[in-house]
């Protein structure tokens, strides 16, 4: 929200619609992957899942698909979170890229390299979890300046035209 704030206060329209629509790609992207790999962090197998009183039904429907027994899984009941790719990595690299060039970059590159760090040992992730997320974070930002590419040789096409 504050990136959202500052962006629109200081006029930079550009970086706010690129933020949103690469978190809006990460999230789409998130949601597809995350049928494919239902996973479940790995506090849960070391015995201590303190996402048990928040989120146990998300963590009793995965465990029924990762073993086969369940093929329908139900997006409007899921309480919890999910682990792949690591949703906490998308929005720190998302963060960081959105803040390049700008006096607020090295406080959000610091606080964002220590939440993706952090989303290990407290987020409950595995290492490819967070890889994961960060491949989709540079895939969703290749993708939005592929488009605002294309987007521009379209609109320098029409005002050349004969």
């Amino acid at each position: 929200m504050f990136s959202l704030l500052t962006f629109s206060f200081d006029c930079e329209s550009l970086r706010n619609k690129n933020l949103i629509i690469n978190v809006g790609f990460s999230f789409l992207i998130c949601t597809v992957l995350v049928v494919f790999f239902p996973t479940i962090g790995p506090v849960y197998y070391w015995g201590y899942d303190y996402r048990k009183e928040i989120a146990g039904s998300y963590i009793s429907d995965v465990i029924l698909l990762q073993e086969g027994y369940s093929k329908i899984f139900y997006f409007n009941k899921m309480e919890g979170v999910y682990d792949f790719p690591s949703f906490h990595a998308v929005l720190g690299i998302l963060f960081i890229y959105a803040h390049r060039g700008l006096k607020t970059f090295y406080p959000f590159l610091i606080l964002n390299v220590i939440m993706i760090v952090a989303a290990i040992p407290v987020g409950g992730h595995y290492l490819s979890d967070i890889l994961a997320g960060i491949a989709v974070a540079g895939f969703t930002i290749l993708l939005t300046k592929a488009l605002e590419q294309n987007k521009r040789t379209k609109a320098a096409k029409a005002n050349h035209t004969p």
